[in-house]
């Protein structure tokens, strides 16, 4: 704890004397900014920033085991064991979330986001769309997230 309070101190955002914390004003997204700047701080190694790259593809849209460990492998330069070691270790700890589809496939998700109980639904769907109707999916996603709402006609 101390050393996390003097991070947070050394960043301004805290001020701590030995029986109070005072938190300097933080709004959600200055907590962002500063959990990022925090966490490229300590230099983190590849597999830490694989780690944050595919929850955040996993929380855009779930993703077939290989296909997640094929990524992770082939964009951060870590070997096939390595890349196993992660998501397993990943999905241990509850940072993902994992179902099978069936004997031979496991589907990665932010549970937060996809409910567990309709995880091959979701794949059923996600495994159906060309990569154009994924791609608009996409679009239209990052319309939603600077817009907060639009009309039916332009979201369909």
């Amino acid at each position: 704890m101390p050393v996390i309070l003097d991070k947070l101190e050394k960043q301004k955002l805290i001020s701590s004397s030995s029986t109070e914390i005072h938190i300097l004003g933080l709004t959600t997204p200055a907590t962002l900014e500063h959990t990022t700047s925090i966490f490229y701080d300590e230099n983190p190694d590849n597999t830490e920033i694989a780690v944050i790259d595919l929850s955040e593809k996993i929380s855009e849209l779930p993703q077939g085991y290989k296909k997640a460990k094929e990524y992770i492998s082939d964009t951060y330069k870590i070997s096939n064991k390595k890349t196993d070691d992660l998501l397993i270790g990943s999905e241990e700890i509850g940072f993902i979330d994992a179902a099978s589809v069936d004997d031979s496939r496991k589907i990665l998700f932010n549970g937060n986001l996809f409910r567990h109980d309709d995880i091959r639904k979701i794949n059923a769907v996600c495994s159906s769309l060309s990569e154009s109707e994924t791609r608009r999916i996409k679009e239209l996603d990052e319309l939603l997230k600077y817009q907060s709402c639009l009309p039916l006609d332009i979201a369909q």
